[in-house]
């Protein structure tokens, strides 16, 4: 009875499948995907100033208020950032969907 025992397991340990092409690839597809994103689409998209979002997007500046390109909302929140350490900036972004409309020099 031991030794039936000893046979199925014997089987089920020597007839493991190969992983498939997609298994093998599948690590370096996702590595793929996170160096993409960080790197080359983020590279795309280059702060711009707010001169620069005026004449963009003249329909959404308006009697000194900016509004959002993407959405039209007018509520806009600045968030500072440090690109360096001895360098910030203002980030405005817009609350309802997120988008980063342009970035200015922090006056302090």
């Amino acid at each position: 009875m031991g030794f039936l025992f000893a046979d199925a397991w014997a089987e089920t340990v020597h007839t493991t499948q190969q992983p498939s092409l997609f298994e093998g690839l599948l690590p370096l597809i996702v590595l793929f995907a996170v160096f993409w994103f960080l790197f080359v689409r983020r590279r795309g998209k280059a702060p711009i100033s707010f001169d620069d979002y005026k004449r963009k997007y003249p329909k959404h500046v308006s009697e000194g208020k900016v509004g959002c390109y993407n959405c039209g909302a007018r509520d806009i929140h600045i968030q500072v950032a440090e690109t360096s350490p001895r360098s910030r900036t203002n980030v405005h972004i817009c609350r309802q969907c997120g988008s980063e409309l342009y970035r200015s020099k922090v006056t302090r």
